[in-house]
């Protein structure tokens, strides 16, 4: 109970009347407050309205007054009168972790005061950030501003600040006491497109705490540091290995990569980025390798690609065949194609090329022109041979290999030049033809002299041989195909000589004039090892001749020749080209003879004209044809040196000089006549002795050793050479028999037989017949070597006897025996021979028959088989000769 300070009393006496007496005291109750109740502690959370009613104490003296101690939170105040803490608890405000202890006491008036009460009062303040943080951009590589953030306010005590480090931009830092990012953002580093997301958090002491969360967004640029692509060269449609390029750094969030190519056959791969594919089309190609972030900005690398493809051609080159010494038709090569035309320079630019050629083993004298629009050969080869060309092209890369280039093989073959050749020809043949020419003509004067009555020609003769011989019709090919007789054949041998009979010893009147002719047939040949020739000729020769006086003849004589020779000839290497030479000449050859004495001198001139043809098998030569004319000059002399009884010495020379003009013609671009225009000279000097004595032997017979010297020089184009023959022998004739042992022998010196050296040698054994030709007659000869019964090099070049010589280097056996019939009531004979010729590896078997009247006729028909290892061929000769 509360008592109030004192309380007063009057102690009245009242009287009856009313009087009163009083006395008047006081009692004072001293007593001592308490509270009713306690009070609890009072949680309260920042931001909250209080009111808190404390409690009423009792008891005590009069009035109570209430206290309270303590620091209240702030907000809240204490009212004692209503005895309440009321406020609002402000969230901006830190409070005490520990919360508020007060102290409630009441006291009355006079001072009592119980117990007090205690209780805390706890705010639980949450701190928080007005506001928020701005988006923050800075570029990397820059130091940034210092960045403050904001201070947090509420919570329970200190606030502790703390920024989520583990996102934070390399090179910034955060210093939690200053609440600042500072620092400069790494240069290269990867950042993501949206920024940094930093949460900026506040922690009171208690526990609680706030966060801020903003990004900082670093804008990167993405790069290749010191990366570099290499150029690279690919080969035109060959795969590539799958190429991967350098990845990029830096920049803002994903990298996009792109290759900016045109590269036909390639393709890029973004996400592996790698390049692959196989090139198709070659060329230079600049190629940009860019990688780009989220925002656009980007870095690039470039580079260059070279397609190195091989330039090719679209067709070959024939193989060429050139003559040699003749301009050839220019020859444009074929152009290439593809390949690269562009390339890089030191510098890495690209510039623009073309492709060169090249040709490699041009033959000597043509030359090559490499134009890079028209490569051509051109110019005159000069030396024969087989060559290889190597005709390339190259593109304008570094690349010389072989594999970049195109290439192509092709043959020249220069053959030896048709006109080269013809001219040779010409020296080797029309030479020995002119020779020929003149010789038969000179051989025909000669006959002429020697067979001439000195009182004039009274009789007329007539001569016809012909002859057909199987085996060489097959196997030489001299006589036509088919034609086993031919015209030429006939000539061989037959003559005649037909008298005017103007009157005998008329000096005067132009003296006995004789038309006669003669014909002959013979080969030619020539077996050098390189220009090879064989061939025929025929000659024909007609004339008028008189006696001006006894010792003097004159006259002019018709020429006419023809040869047909077949020949090979070196083309190229061990190659050789056949074809046919043919020549004809019509001439004019007056002459005059002259007979003193024992001693006939002649001379005799000749002028022709006539032409040649050559058919020629190399390439499109084919057959040419010129023009020709000769000139000959010829003396010679015969006749006995002396002539006593027995002892003989007789001498026979001859001296020739001829020269045939081929007038040829222009070869012009390969086309036009081949034979050149040409002089061919020969010269041929030959001089022979023959000297013999007449022994008395028995069995009225005599033995007559002889002695032979034969001197030849011939000269000039294509015929030299110089020979000496010596020959002799012993010969017993008697009794109708005749014995016979001859030797000769020949040494040369010359460019046609160079130190040639030849012999031969024979015996005979002969019975003949009686002196009109009736009865048996027999023939035996062996031999060896080149049997003659007279020198052999008046008639023959060293090289023509060296030829026969070789055919007949073996020995070898001839025998024949007849049997002679009169005839014609005795005025002719009839005889039947057989006979036969035994040598090595063939033999030949004759028989045949003669018919003759006495001097004036002769008739002969002879069959012959030839027995070879190869077979057996058949020939027959027919002869005749009529004097009238």
């Amino acid at each position: 109970m509360t008592y109030d300070e004192s309380y007063g009393f009057t102690y009245r006496v009242t009287d009856v009347d009313g009087d009163t007496v009083t006395l008047t005291f006081s009692i004072r109750v001293n007593g001592i407050p308490s509270f009713v109740r306690e009070q609890d502690d009072q949680p309260y959370t920042a931001g909250e309205a209080v009111s808190l009613e404390l409690p009423e104490a009792e008891g005590g003296n009069v009035a109570l007054t209430y206290f309270l101690d303590g620091e209240l939170p702030p907000g809240l105040a204490f009212n004692p009168t209503a005895r309440t803490i009321s406020g609002e608890l402000s969230p901006n405000v830190s409070y005490s972790p520990e919360g508020y202890a007060l102290t409630y006491r009441v006291a009355d008036v006079d001072g009592e005061e119980p117990d007090p009460l205690t209780f805390t009062i706890s705010v639980n303040g949450m701190p928080f950030f007005e506001g928020s943080i701005t988006n923050q951009w800075i570029p990397e590589g820059e130091e940034m501003a210092p960045l403050e953030l904001p201070a947090a306010l509420g919570g329970n005590g200190e606030l502790t600040y703390s920024l989520s480090e583990e996102n934070l931009p390399a090179g910034l830092s955060f210093d939690a006491a200053s609440r600042t990012i500072s620092g400069t953002p790494e240069l290269h580093v990867s950042h993501p497109a949206e920024g940094y997301e930093l949460t900026f958090r506040v922690e009171d002491e208690d526990g609680d705490s706030a966060e801020l969360s903003f990004f900082l967004t670093v804008d990167g640029n993405p790069t290749f540091f010191d990366a570099v692509i290499e150029d690279r060269i690919l080969r035109q449609n060959e795969a590539m290995d799958s190429w991967e390029f350098p990845a990029a750094s830096g920049g803002n969030g994903d990298l996009t990569y792109t290759l900016d190519m045109n590269v036909p056959g390639l393709s890029f791969d973004a996400a592996a980025r790698t390049l692959s594919g196989t090139p198709t089309h070659t060329g230079v190609y600049r190629l940009v390798y860019q990688v780009e972030d989220i925002d656009g900005d980007s870095a690039e690398l470039t580079f260059h690609i070279t397609v190195d493809g091989a330039p090719s051609f679209s067709g070959d080159v024939a193989n060429q065949t050139y003559i040699d010494g003749e301009a050839i038709e220019d020859l444009v090569l074929p152009l290439a194609s593809g390949g690269n035309l562009l390339s890089l320079n030191p510098d890495g630019e690209v510039v623009f090329g073309e492709l060169t050629y090249t040709l490699d083993n041009v033959p000597p004298g043509l030359t090559f022109d490499p134009n890079p629009m028209s490569p051509m050969l051109s110019g005159t080869p000069t030396e024969v041979g087989t060559y290889t060309l190597t005709y390339t092209a190259h593109d304008s890369d570094d690349n010389m290999t072989a594999e970049d280039a195109a290439i192509l093989s092709f043959e020249v073959r220069v053959e030896e030049s048709a006109t080269d050749r013809f001219a040779e020809l010409n020296e080797q043949i029309l030479s020995k033809y002119a020779l020929a020419i003149a010789d038969g003509t000179n051989r025909a004067i000669e006959n002429r002299l020697e067979h001439m009555d000195r009182a004039g020609d009274v009789n007329r003769s007539f001569r016809f041989a012909a002859e057909s011989t199987l085996h060489d019709m097959i196997q030489s090919g001299r006589i036509f195909e088919n034609r086993p007789v031919n015209l030429a054949q006939v000539m061989n041998g037959s003559s005649f000589a037909t008298p005017f009979g103007f009157g005998r010893g008329c000096i005067l009147c132009p003296g006995s004039p004789t038309f006669w002719g003669r014909g002959d047939y013979g080969q030619m040949s020539s077996d050098d090892g390189s220009l090879d020739w064989e061939g025929n000729l025929s000659r024909a020769q007609i004339g008028l001749d008189a006696r001006p006086g006894a010792e003097m003849l004159t006259g002019l004589a018709l020429s006419w020749a023809q040869g047909s020779f077949d020949y090979t000839a070196p083309l190229l290497g061990e190659e050789r080209v056949d074809g046919t030479y043919e020549t004809r000449m019509l001439s004019l050859h007056p002459y005059v003879g002259f007979s003193p004495g024992r001693l006939g001198v002649w001379l005799t001139a000749g002028l022709g004209r006539g032409n040649l043809d050559i058919d020629d098998e190399q390439g499109t030569v084919g057959q040419q044809s010129s023009d020709t004319s000769l000139r000959t000059a010829s003396v010679g002399a015969s006749g006995d040196l002396l002539a006593s009884g027995p002892t003989q010495l007789r001498v026979k020379a001859a001296a020739t000089v001829a020269q045939v003009e081929v007038e040829g013609g222009a070869v012009e671009n390969g086309q036009g006549n081949r034979i050149a225009e040409q002089t061919v000279s020969a010269n041929r000097l030959r001089l022979a002795l023959k000297a013999s004595h007449a022994y008395e032997a028995g069995m009225d017979g005599q033995v007559t050793p002889e002695l032979e010297v034969a001197l030849r020089q011939d000269g000039g184009d294509g015929l030299t050479g110089a020979g000496v023959e010596v020959g002799g022998g012993l010969r017993y004739e008697g009794g109708g028999f005749t014995l016979e042992a001859m030797a000769r022998s020949l040494v040369s010196d010359g460019d046609d037989a160079v130190e040639y050296q030849e012999w031969g040698a024979h015996l005979l054994l002969q019975r003949s017949a009686g002196t009109n030709g009736r009865g048996l007659s027999l023939r035996v000869m062996p031999t060896y070597g080149t049997q003659a019964n007279s020198l052999t090099l008046w008639e023959r070049s060293v090289a023509e006897v060296a030829d026969r010589s070789t055919m007949n280097a073996q020995g070898q056996l001839r025998a024949e025996v007849g049997y002679g019939l009169a005839a014609l009531g005795g005025r002719g004979v009839y005889t039947v021979y057989s006979g036969m010729t035994q040598a090595p590896e063939r033999m030949q078997l004759r028989l045949g028959t003669r018919f003759e009247v006495d001097s004036s006729m002769s008739v002969s028909l002879e069959s012959s088989r030839w027995q070879r290892m190869a077979g057996a061929s058949h020939g027959l000769l027919l002869r005749g000769r009529l004097v009238f």
